[in-house]
This record gives structure tokens, sequence and C-alpha cells, in this order.
């Protein structure tokens, strides 16, 4: 179960300076010169005040993703390294969204208010989906801050557009699954998120974190890929669990 202590995400992430931190790390470049090269890139974007200012913060958030060794998502990372090599433009953040959901539980928490809320209405409101949170998190300045990053950094990633209603926003168009590796892959990084040894393959294909994607992974096909372990309960039920 998700431990709903620390929040993690707290800074808006834009597209660009996740692509950046992936095409260092795929050239293999230390984790200092990573840092380095996003606070040049960062320079005159995110504001820098003290020695743990918003840009430093934002780095800090970044690499945790894409680079921090010792994590539950180094094999996620290590594959998507791989993916990524395949994916072009906006496919990518297929791959950026499933770490962030991996390393942040409180971004996946978001994503699930969000996708509720979605299905349910039809759009959502920053201030209905921070009032859920904030049941769940608790009403802290922290946790109020951090919705709305996470709600502007999906909007800048293209899950969401906005309306004519200050605040509020309807889903953008589903993005289709890559490969069915990449969907394999997917299904894994949102197990590792829900930091739960077991889910049904039913919460899987429908979860509401999962919104911003069309998810078209098979039970045989998640069984032959040797990545998770699938068996039966009862009659109708698949359960699906981490390999290892």
């Amino acid at each position: 179960m998700i431990e709903k202590t620390e929040v993690g995400f707290d800074r808006r992430l834009k597209l660009e300076w996740l692509d950046s931190v992936v095409g260092s790390v795929s050239r293999g470049l230390p984790v200092k010169e990573i840092r380095e090269r996003l606070a040049r890139e960062l320079q005159g974007q995110v504001a820098e005040s003290g020695e743990r200012g918003a840009r430093s913060k934002t780095i800090t958030v970044l690499c945790r993703i894409w680079c921090q060794d010792g994590s539950c998502v180094d094999g996620l990372r290590r594959e998507a390294l791989t993916l990524h090599k395949d994916l072009e433009g906006r496919r990518r953040v297929w791959l950026h969204a499933g770490l962030t959901i991996a390393t942040y539980p409180f971004f996946l928490d978001a994503m699930e208010t969000v996708g509720r809320m979605l299905r349910l209405q039809g759009d959502v409101s920053l201030r209905a989906a921070t009032r859920r949170m904030c049941e769940r998190w608790g009403d802290r300045e922290r946790v109020i801050r951090s919705v709305r990053h996470v709600i502007q950094s999906i909007r800048d990633w293209g899950f969401l557009d906005t309306t004519p209603h200050r605040g509020v926003y309807v889903p953008s168009i589903r993005l289709p699954q890559p490969s069915r590796a990449g969907g394999v892959w997917m299904v894994r990084a949102l197990l590792v998120g829900m930091r739960r040894e077991v889910v049904t393959f039913r919460e899987v294909l429908l979860s509401p974190g999962l919104f911003p994607f069309e998810l078209s992974i098979a039970p045989h096909e998640l069984r032959e890929s040797g990545k998770v372990t699938m068996y039966r309960q009862g009659l109708d039920t698949d359960l699906i669990s981490l390999v290892g």
C-alpha cells in the first residue's frame, strides 16, 4: 500500500527537460555532469534562490526519475532506455510518465484522482482534484502546491486540454501503446508505483492512473513476456505480480 507521507513530486516538469535528461543518461554521462547540464539549461526558466532553490529541486526531481541508482525502478529504467531508442517525439512521453508513476506514488495518486474525475464527469478542475488529494495526503501547503505541479506537468505533456473555464480541463486524445514490449513495461511501471505485491489484471487494464494511454495488452502477452507472474483466482480473475 502507498504510504501517504512523502510527496516527492513537487515541481512542474516540462517534456523538453525530461528528454534532455534521458538523452544524457543514454550517452552514459555521470549524474554530476547531468545535473550541471540541467542547471545551465534551466537557467532563465526556473528561478534559483539560496542553496536549495526551485531550480535545484527541479533537477532533483528530474534526476530521481531517470538517473538515481539503487531505487526500485532501476530495472524499469534500464529497459526504458532500450525502448527509448525506437520511440520518437511525443511517443517518448509513454516512458517519462511510466517512470514518474513508478518513482513517485504521489504522482500516481494524483493521476488516479484526475482519471476518476474524467471518467465520471468528462472534465476535472484543479480545485476538486486538490480537495480529494488533501483528504488523503493531508491539507498541507506542499500537497496543494504539488497537485498544481502535477496538473501543470501533465497538461504540458499533452494529457489534458484547457477549457474556457479557468482551472478546468478535459482529456486529450489518448496515446496508443507503442509496442507489446511497451505495454508490458507500462504494466510493470504501474505495479511498482502502486506499491502492492498483487493486483488483478482488471485493475491494471482499467486503472484511472493510465487515463492518457490506450493500454492494449492481453493476459497471455503478459504471461509470455516473463516479466510478471500471472495466475488465476477462482473462475475468471487473473492476478498479476512482479517477477522477483
